[in-house]
């Protein structure tokens, strides 16, 4: 997988990869750097960024903005824009990036980010009421995304819902 991204490989290839060794994105080499610093810095394409960057969001630490921030260093124009908005995501101090819930909602799925959903509702919990989602689907929605957002969050979300609550005892 390594060489896959050090060679600039197809998105194909390396989805491939990913599925047969899925924890390999999040393996850090002896200098603290992932697939997704090597991808970055051999400019792959930025469907295989999108793919590493998934997964590299799955590790609690790399959800801050300083850590994301930390991968624009040998970035392309295109994907530094990618990682400033996933940053922007990230940083609840400083309001750098003027957009809503739903601008920040269509860019991670028209990105296919999708980390990106949990960060949107983590930065925005009033979200989830934009997706429509019955509420039997909303539950197992809340159990993925639980995983990615703070209890802050979830609380927020769950007051959002009453429905949620409506008939428990």
């Amino acid at each position: 997988l390594y060489y896959a991204c050090k060679n600039r490989a197809s998105s194909d290839v390396v989805s491939l990869m990913l599925t047969s060794w899925p924890d390999e994105a999040k393996e850090k080499d002896s200098n603290g750097r992932t697939l997704l610093h090597t991808a970055i810095e051999n400019q792959s394409s930025i469907e295989v960024l999108i793919l590493l960057l998934n997964k590299w969001l799955q590790v609690k630490e790399n959800r801050h903005f300083l850590a994301v921030e930390s991968l624009k260093r040998n970035a392309s124009k295109k994907v530094k824009l990618l990682l400033s908005r996933v940053s922007s995501l990230l940083n609840y101090e400083e309001a750098n990036y003027d957009s809503s819930s739903n601008e920040d909602m269509n860019f991670v799925m028209s990105n296919n980010l999708h980390c990106g959903v949990a960060l949107v509702i983590n930065k925005y919990p009033s979200a989830t009421k934009t997706l429509g989602l019955q509420t039997d689907v909303m539950a197992d929605f809340l159990c993925v995304v639980g995983q990615y957002c703070s209890l802050k969050t979830m609380w927020e979300v769950i007051k959002n819902e009453p429905e949620l609550l409506e008939h428990a005892k």
